[in-house]
C-alpha cells in the first residue's frame, strides 16, 4: 500500500540515513523536512526556504501538473497563499473529481536534481534502477556482496537503499536524488513509499502512525478503515474495498485467489457496474476477526434500504 507523501518523507529521514552510514557513506545526506497541512495552520518554515507544495493524495506528478497543483520553489508566504486558494475546491484531475483535504508541504534544496532512484520488488529478486537497472538476487545480504552489483557515485546510495526496504518491507519506492560535490551531500526529493501491509506486524513500529490514502475521488471509508486496522492485527489476510455502495452484487470470499476468480466472472458476465465491493479473507485469521469482517461488510450492504 502506497502510503502519504509526508510519511514517505518521516520514513526516510528516520531510518535511511542509518544504513548510509553502514554501507559506509562518507557524505551526509539532505532530506526535506515535510508538514501535512490542511491548508488553515501557520507553516513552520523560515522565509527564506524555498517550499514544494501539493496534495497528499495518491496522484501523479504529471497529473497534479497539468491541473496547476503542483508548486516549487515557493516562500513561506506564497505558499500559504497558495494553500488556502485551493483548500477544500472540488477540483478535476486525470478525469476524476474530488475534493483537495491534505497537502503535503516540504523544504526544497535549491539543487535537488532529477535522477530518479527506483527500488522494487519482483519475485526473484529486487530491482534498483538508476541510470541503468540492477536485480538484485534475494539471497545477496552481506554489505560487500551487494557494492559488487552497483557501480557510478550512486552505488553507496543504492546499497543502503536495498538494505533499507529490505528492513521496513518497502515493496516500491521511488525518489530523485543529486549530488552537492561543494558539500559532499546527497540531496533526495520526491520520495514516493508501498509498504507490504501484510508485514505491518512485524515492523509497523518502525513505520509509526502512517496514512494509507485512498484514491483520489473516493471516499475514505470507515469500514474500510475498520478492516484495514484488523488486517494489519494478524498475519492472515483481510481485504474490503467499496467500488460501487450502490451496487447490487457483494461478494464474502475466503481466499485471496478465489476472489480473484469471483470477480474476473463477474465482470466477464457483463456486471462490472453492479459489483459493489472486492475483498477476501485468507491465510486463517482467527475466528472473532471473520465474525467481524463478516458483519462489516454485512452491514454496509444492508445500509441501504434500496
Amino acid at each position: 500500500r502506497e502510503v502519504s507523501g509526508h510519511d514517505s518523507l518521516r520514513i526516510l529521514g528516520e531510518h535511511f540515513p542509518s544504513w548510509l552510514s553502514r554501507a559506509d557513506f562518507s557524505s551526509s545526506v539532505w532530506i526535506p523536512k515535510s508538514v501535512t497541512v490542511t491548508g488553515e495552520e501557520p507553516l513552520p518554515f523560515s522565509a527564506d526556504e524555498l517550499l514544494t507544495v501539493r496534495p497528499d493524495h495518491l496522484l501523479a506528478d504529471d497529473e497534479l501538473k497539468d491541473a496547476g497543483l503542483l508548486e516549487k520553489a515557493l516562500n513561506v508566504t506564497s505558499a500559504q497563499t497558495w494553500l488556502q486558494t485551493r483548500r477544500n475546491k472540488e477540483v478535476s484531475v486525470g478525469g476524476r473529481v474530488g475534493v483537495i483535504t491534505n497537502f503535503v508541504v516540504c523544504q526544497q534544496h535549491p539543487e535537488a536534481g532529477d535522477v530518479t532512484l527506483r527500488f522494487e520488488t519482483a519475485r526473484e529478486s529486487e530491482v534498483v534502477s538508476c541510470g541503468g537497472t540492477v536485480n538484485v538476487p534475494l539471497d545477496t545480504v552481506e554489505v560487500t556482496d551487494l557494492f559488487a552489483l552497483f557501480d557510478g557515485e550512486f552505488a553507496a546510495a543504492q546499497v543502503a537503499m536495498v538494505l533499507f526496504c529490505r528492513d521496513l518491507h518497502i515493496t516500491d519506492l521511488t525518489c530523485q536524488i543529486s549530488r552537492v560535490s561543494t558539500e559532499s551531500l546527497l540531496v533526495v526529493s520526491d520520495v514516493r513509499i508501498h509498504v507490504d501491509w501484510a508485514a505491518a506486524y512485524l515492523c509497523g513500529d518502525k513505520w509509526g502512525e502512517c496514512k494509507f490514502p485512498v484514491p483520489f475521488g473516493r471516499p475514505d471509508l470507515p469500514e474500510e478503515a475498520a478492516i484495514h486496522e484488523l488486517d494489519g492485527r494478524t498475519g492472515a489476510s483481510l481485504k474490503f474495498t467499496v467500488l460501487n455502495r450502490a451496487g447490487r452484487i457483494w461478494t464474502l470470499i475466503a481466499g485471496g485467489g478465489a476472489s480473484v476468480v469471483y470477480t474476473d466472472t463477474i465482470c466477464d458476465y457483463g456486471f462490472a457496474k453492479e459489483l459493489a465491493n472486492y475483498g477476501e479473507y485468507s491465510g486463517d485469521p482467527p475466528e472473532e476477526f471473520v465474525y467481524e469482517y463478516s458483519k462489516t461488510v454485512l452491514g454496509v450492504m444492508t445500509s441501504s434500504p434500496d
